[in-house]
This record gives C-alpha cells, structure tokens and sequence, in this order.
C-alpha cells in the first residue's frame, strides 16, 4: 500500500478484455464499496492498458467543510484507500492494488504530512474560527495568551491515524487575549476591528481562515420575474399594473485585504482557487458558503511598482434565494 496526491496520476496495469472495478472510499451520502466499473480496452487489441485510476477515485474523495464550524475534532477531508480489483469474466476478482489518496490538488511534487503550512498569515480575530489539519495522528491543546500567560481552552483533541481537522472557535475563549493557538500553531497579530473572515480548503486538502482587514461591502442582486395586468388609473392611491411575483437573490461580498507583504501574497492561490470557501460576519455571527468571482493577478512589490499589495475579494452567496 503506498500513499499518493490525488491530483497525481497513478497507473495501474490491466491485461486487455479485463473486467476492472474500484471500490473504497466514503461518499458525501455515506455510501462505499465498489463504485465503479470497467473494461481495459488496447488499441491494438492485445497487451496492457495502463488505467490511471486516481481520476477514478477523485470523484469518490469526501472533501466537505468542517460545519458546524463548532470547536472539536472534525473528520472531514481525510485521507481514503481505495482498492482496484481484475477479473476475466466477473465470476471471480484479483486484487491489483490498494493504496490511499490525499485530498490534494496542489500539483506540487512532496505533499507535506501536515497541511496547515498553506495559512496567509497569523492575523486573528477574537470571534473567528481556527484551524489545524492533519494527515495521520496527532494530539494539541487549543490555547490562548493573556497577559504573557497561556492558558488552555481545550485540552487533548486528538486527530485520528487516518486524519482530520482541528476547529478552534475563539468564542469559546474570553476575551481579550493577545494570542491564540493550537498545539505550536500559533495567530499572534490580534486585528480586533476586523469585521469578516474567510474560511477555506487549501490545496494540500486543509482547511485555513483569512481575516479580512479591510472594508468589506456587502450588496444584494435580485433577478426579478414580472408580469403586467389592466386596471383603470382613476383610482387612489394608482393601481399597481406591474407585479414582481418572483425574485431570485444573489448576495454578494466585495472583501478589501489588509496589504500585505510579498510572502503573505504568495499564498494567496490557496484562497482565489478554492472551490470550498465560507464568509463569517462577526456582527451577525452568521458562516456562510460562497464561490469566489472572477479572475485574479497574483500580486507582488515587483510588479506592483515596488510599493505593498492587497486584493479586492469578490464573492457571492452560493446558495439559492428567492422571494416571492
């Protein structure tokens, strides 16, 4: 058994005319066992077929978010082992591999057995939420420092062998505190007129926050259903002849950074290409999902004319509304 990236494509050897099936994994419904079934086909009509069956497993991988958003363990995004198996005619199967998958989709070469290393920088909020993701078996205390004094918020959540996350809500802890943690994880840049943050899956398959320092404008764009009637104008007050009978909602968020140092900017893809992303508002303690708009450039000092940099986030409610 060996452990792979899920984004790196893995063969396997299959003998042309075989049956081939992939079974492992947990989906978002809960369901496992075998999910899938082939037949190895060669051009030529004889040989091997080379199935690269990690584009097989990435639709079964559980990614999810770790919602509630409540502090303790979460399961989510772990890593799976799937099985692939051989047969001639289906009466009977050979196994030919079994290996597990990460939940990552960096395209870089060495996944790290911790993903928290994706976070932008330690800039905290005292209502946010924490986290720390790991791939196998880890114990940490959830702290926080007042005064030059740490003292532990919860004590001993442990990561199982096969992984999960860390949710850390600093609500849970009394303010004000100039620092906070998990295990040697550490936010020691407490921004307290911060007002939103985001919460996200990295690409090592990790769940990391990002508080936004900057203003943040929110705005609502309605797609209005109409339909128009008669009725005499003589009347008063007038007569509505125009009648909005549906409205479907789109809420969006325009999130202006704190500027940032060229480090910082450097991790910003972890955040403008996740397709996992939360918005929390401080004010009416409300986490919501969201999809991230546009097209962004990757920004430095270098191509910014040597001055710091900050990005204009937009995003949208990723829920449908309507109003009727």
């Amino acid at each position: 058994m060996a452990t792979y990236p899920i984004w790196k494509d893995t063969g396997v050897s299959i003998p042309h005319g075989y049956l081939y099936r992939v079974s492992g994994g947990t989906d978002e419904f809960g369901n496992s066992g075998v999910f899938f079934q082939g037949r190895a086909v060669s051009p030529t009509g004889s040989g091997n077929v080379t199935v690269y069956w990690n584009r097989i497993c990435a639709a079964r991988m559980k990614y999810g978010a770790p919602t509630p958003f409540t502090s303790g363990l979460s399961l989510c995004c772990q890593p799976q082992s799937f099985s692939i198996d051989r047969s001639v005619d289906g009466s009977s199967w050979t196994n030919v591999s079994t290996d597990t998958f990460l939940p990552d989709w960096s395209y870089q070469a060495t996944p790290g057995g911790i993903y928290k290393g994706a976070r932008i920088n330690d800039h905290f909020h005292p209502r946010m939420v924490l986290f720390y993701t790991a791939t196998g078996q880890s114990t940490q205390d959830c702290w926080i420092e007042r005064n030059g004094s740490r003292g532990t918020v919860y004590a001993g959540i442990t990561v199982p062998s096969a992984g999960g996350t860390i949710v850390y809500n600093l609500q849970s802890a009394t303010p004000p505190f100039e620092a906070a943690g998990i295990g040697s994880y550490a936010w020691r840049t407490p921004v307290e007129c911060a007002t939103h943050a985001l919460y996200y899956r990295n690409a090592f398959g990790g769940w990391d926050s990002f508080l936004i320092e900057g203003s943040v404008t929110e705005s609502t764009d309605p797609t209005r259903w109409m339909r128009k009637t008669d009725a005499p104008n003589n009347t008063t007050p007038l007569p509505r002849m125009e009648h909005n009978y549906v409205s479907q909602i789109v809420r969006r968020w325009s999130c202006e950074t704190g500027w940032m140092k060229d480090s910082e900017s450097a991790q910003m893809w972890h955040l403008l290409e996740s397709n996992d992303v939360w918005i929390h508002d401080f004010a009416k303690d409300l986490i919501l999902p969201v999809v991230i708009d546009e097209g962004y450039q990757f920004k430095d000092r270098r191509n910014q004319g040597r001055k710091m940099v900050k990005y204009t986030i937009a995003c949208h409610l990723a829920t449908d509304r309507i109003r009727m």
